[in-house]
């Protein structure tokens, strides 16, 4: 009777104790963010931007530029947030951390192969992650040459724009700002990107284009990637794209159909 006793206490002792563990782990379970961007917008040839004109008419054997509007946003259960640090003291470049919310509160930390440069070519004279974003231009069926990417590599990006506002953990007002992305003189920063926030690149901005100059008309497929260096732990990487099937023709740009599903599939079917 003793002996069953014991055999019963001891399970009772480990049936506990996996509870105590479980229970544990479910309060540091790790709240991963979800980059997703949107589908492109406002689309548009240009010339080359000017001191007076930011978008000059496309000149017939000119530079012709494929301006758009591009959203990266978060939706998963926490933020995106890095901490960047200085690999010395006069680098223009800085090594990064993504730091993970748990449900408990804490923080894990996961080096990323992102980097962080000081860029001063906009004249915003801040720090930029590189390869947050990736915009490409695909040829589909009857269009000629090969996939076109653009220069702009490097973004600063923060909470402006409340795209999801309902979601379980999206603050009402930002919690991480243009001035994150700090200054000449900063040794370290943190940026992010809160639940149910985006951030917006406007078809304005500089570096925000394609240049197609070189490239015929015809059909082709703008094809957009939130985190495109895959440098980030995310609760889900199959749906970080976006696309725009256009049409190009001399100084004209029309967009005949939009989605969020994988470029891959959609070039597959368009081919």
């Amino acid at each position: 009777m003793k002996s069953r006793m014991s055999v019963v206490a001891v399970v009772v002792t480990v049936v506990v104790g996996l509870v105590i563990a479980g229970g544990e782990a479910d309060a540091r379970r790790q709240l991963a963010p979800d980059l997703r961007v949107a589908k492109p917008r406002q689309l548009t040839l240009c010339g080359p931007p000017s001191e007076s004109q930011v978008c000059p008419p496309v000149v017939a054997g000119g530079t012709r530029l494929l301006r758009f509007s591009a959203t990266i946003k978060n939706t998963g259960r926490g933020p995106l947030r890095i901490h960047a640090t200085r690999v010395c003291p006069d680098c223009d470049s800085m090594v990064t951390v993504q730091e993970i919310l748990r449900s408990d509160g804490t923080w894990r930390k996961v080096p990323s192969a992102a980097m962080v440069l000081f860029e001063t070519d906009d004249d915003h004279y801040h720090w930029h992650v590189q390869g947050m974003e990736g915009y490409a231009l695909w040829p589909l069926r009857g269009s000629a040459g090969e996939p076109t990417t653009s220069s702009k590599y490097g973004f600063c990006f923060f909470d402006g724009l409340h795209v999801r506002p309902g979601l379980d953990g999206s603050p009402p007002a930002p919690e991480y700002r243009f001035g994150d992305c700090g200054n000449p003189n900063s040794t370290e920063l943190r940026m992010g990107l809160s639940v149910g926030w985006g951030d917006i690149y406007p078809w304005d901005f500089y570096g925000q284009f394609i240049d197609v100059t070189e490239v015929p008309d015809g059909r082709y497929l703008l094809c957009l990637t939130a985190d495109a260096a895959d440098a980030y732990v995310e609760r889900n990487d199959d749906n970080n794209e976006s696309w725009a099937e256009i049409k190009l023709r001399a100084n004209r740009v029309r967009i005949v159909e939009r989605g969020r599903t994988s470029c891959a599939e959609k070039l597959s079917a368009g081919a």
